[in-house]
């Protein structure tokens, strides 16, 4: 089954969103470089509880020298799913849902649909303003995939999941509102060549970088000064 039609994309994406919506975001950043197996080389078997922490990144929020991107937070996180990781959810969804054989088969059918043929991206973006959050915000060209081969790649499908409470949390540096991105590639975006790739975010003339390493000797685009990252500011405490 080819997702060759807008709606049935969009039907796979909006019955997966609600699995998103768990979390308000780590309090530590992950790296923003997170070295990770090509996800097309994952053994088979069993998927592995930690999956998800592994693929995992923080975001990278002047990686041009451009200057800090501070629409976005440090403890914002884009995660690759792997399809090992979409079995393991689907399989505590039937408990959850109580689905027949049935059901289950239908679910699993119409993900492996989505997944044997997209690369999918999930999140949490954290940030002050409300608007900023939003994959709308860097929409139409501001969000796409840069491949160590220099190929850019640009969603098929992007929207944001609407979250089950309200969004927005407080701490010690006041209030942060958040939004649970989901972002569908083509599956030419990662192949077994693949050394690494870069998910970027762009708006307001900067951009923020998102990557993950398949290759320990792939060469990784430069960054700018940590000094100018933001690393120290726009981090999510716990309230006092």
């Amino acid at each position: 089954m080819r997702l060759r039609f807008p709606i049935a994309l969009a039907l796979l994406l909006a019955a997966a969103l609600p699995a998103a919506c768990t979390t308000t975001g780590p309090i530590v950043p992950y790296p923003d470089v997170v070295h990770v197996p090509n996800p097309l080389r994952l053994p088979e078997g069993p998927a592995r509880e930690d999956l998800l922490e592994r693929y995992s990144a923080s975001p990278n929020r002047n990686p041009d020298g451009l200057g800090v991107l501070g629409t976005i937070w440090l403890n914002s996180r884009m995660t690759l799913v792997t399809w090992p990781q979409a079995q393991a959810r689907e399989a505590r969804n039937r408990i959850a849902y109580a689905r027949t054989p049935a059901e289950q088969q239908r679910v699993l059918t119409q993900a492996h649909a989505l997944y044997a043929e997209h690369w999918v991206f999930e999140g949490v973006l954290l940030g002050d303003v409300d608007s900023a959050v939003s994959v709308d915000f860097y929409q139409p060209d501001g969000i796409y995939i840069v491949d160590d081969r220099g190929r850019k790649f640009l969603p098929v499908a992007a929207r944001d999941a609407d979250p089950l409470t309200r969004a927005q949390v407080h701490s010690r540096y006041g209030d942060a509102h958040y939004a649970y991105p989901r972002l569908i590639f083509p599956e030419a975006a990662i192949t077994p060549r693949t050394r690494a790739i870069s998910l970027y975010f762009a708006a307001l003339n900067k951009r923020l970088r998102f990557t993950w390493a398949f290759d320990p000797d792939a060469p990784l685009p430069d960054g700018g000064s940590l000094l100018d990252s933001g690393r120290e500011t726009n981090r999510l405490f716990p309230a006092q």
